[in-house]
């Protein structure tokens, strides 16, 4: 959406409410200046503009554009080069697993990174892939909400299921593991675990034991890489002999 665009929108749900823009400034603590300059299409700093946009009960979302297709494979490849790996690992341990899975039931919308089912256990495992754990709360609603339909969504395809797994994948950054150590108490129910469990996986599926949840950490050399981007705070700066 354009400047414009936005502006002639900012004005119009607030004409719709009867609210001046001063009432408007009001709500979303800025100045009413600009109010008046953002519905002219001269758009504040995008925290400034985040609050005026909430006022009206609007919520933008950002898309960055780049020259070519550099910015999506950068978005993706990190995200592609786990599934990858994991998908590896469980067809290697008789497991037939699917990447991609979408499903719509009951007005509940989304997609399985992997869904794997192993027959002779009769476990279903659903893989979450991430490569920079962001809010949190709605990822692990996500999950649930996965978990509790994998049932259905195996029926579909033949699978019985009688024991279902959930994983978090997840890049093992500084970063991604300082979120989970900052919120202990909400990863209570995951057991902790090296992406090479993937391979065991199978095993514990036929024993019936072992955790109902895993959270799988992933480092940048299993997926032949040198670094993970997804998940860094910070760059060094490089140490130049002297």
């Amino acid at each position: 959406m354009h400047d414009v665009e936005l502006g002639r929108l900012l004005r119009m749900l607030r004409l719709r409410r009867g609210w001046r823009q001063l009432d408007v400034a009001a709500r979303a603590k800025v100045s009413t200046a600009s109010v008046g300059r953002a519905e002219l299409g001269r758009l504040p700093a995008a925290g400034l503009l985040r609050r005026h946009a909430a006022a009206l009960d609007l919520r933008l979302e950002w898309r960055a554009i780049g020259r070519g297709a550099e910015v999506a494979r950068l978005v993706d490849e990190e995200h592609a080069a786990i599934v990858e790996l994991l998908l590896r690992s469980l067809r290697e341990t008789e497991w037939q697993a699917e990447p991609e899975v979408s499903y719509s039931r009951y007005g509940e919308r989304g997609r399985y990174d992997i869904f794997a089912f192993h027959s002779r256990s009769g476990s279903l495992a659903v893989v979450e892939v991430k490569t920079e754990l962001a809010d949190l709360q709605e990822l692990l609603g996500r999950l649930d909400e996965k978990a509790r339909l994998a049932g259905t969504i195996a029926r579909q395809r033949g699978w019985r299921a009688v024991r279902i797994l959930t994983v978090l994948a997840v890049a093992a950054t500084a970063g991604n593991r300082a979120a989970v150590r900052a919120h202990r108490s909400t990863f209570d129910s995951f057991n902790s675990v090296d992406h090479r469990s993937m391979r065991r996986l199978a095993l514990m599926a036929e024993a019936s034991r072992g955790p109902e949840k895993l959270l799988l950490w992933v480092p940048a050399r299993a997926a032949s890489r040198d670094r993970w981007l997804g998940g860094r705070r910070r760059v060094r700066k490089p140490q130049h002999p002297c």
